[in-house]
């Protein structure tokens, strides 16, 4: 009888860490200056620079990745963390519309390389949230 509580606790304890590995659903965050992540940030780089122009600086906010998709919440900026001045971007007609520069982005890994889904700047509303259902990516990136 001794050995039983400590054995139901240690599978108590696996089933807790397997339960939250589940739900999480095995997403990481690539490591800060790894290949992946500059991979995955320059596709996103050529949609935000369309709108906002060259050069871009990201911060990065969030990074998830699952299953060949990654989830990217970034603050582009000027090299040196310079603001973005919109008046002097192409979508300057458009800035009522943006809620700031926070951009958000899917990304999904091919076999080769990581290619740019959907990027949105400054949405006002969540923009993302059909993303899953539209390109079959794992919904928990977006949700987590």
């Amino acid at each position: 009888m001794r050995f039983i509580v400590p054995i139901l606790s240690s599978i108590f304890l696996c089933f807790t860490v397997v339960n939250s590995a589940l739900a999480a659903g095995d997403s990481y965050t690539p490591q800060r200056g790894s290949a992946e992540r500059k991979a995955i940030l320059d596709a996103v780089r050529p949609s935000v620079e369309a709108d906002l122009l060259k050069p871009i600086e990201f911060v990065v906010t969030s990074m998830k990745v699952a299953n060949n998709w990654a989830f990217v919440v970034v603050e582009p900026q000027r090299p040196g963390g310079r603001p973005i001045d919109i008046r002097k971007t192409p979508v300057a007609a458009d800035a009522d519309f943006f809620d700031g520069f926070t951009t958000y982005a899917l990304v999904n890994y091919n076999g080769s390389r990581w290619i740019s889904k959907a990027v949105v700047i400054g949405p006002t509303d969540v923009a993302w949230e059909p993303w899953a259902e539209q390109f079959g990516a794992p919904s928990h990136l977006m949700f987590q």
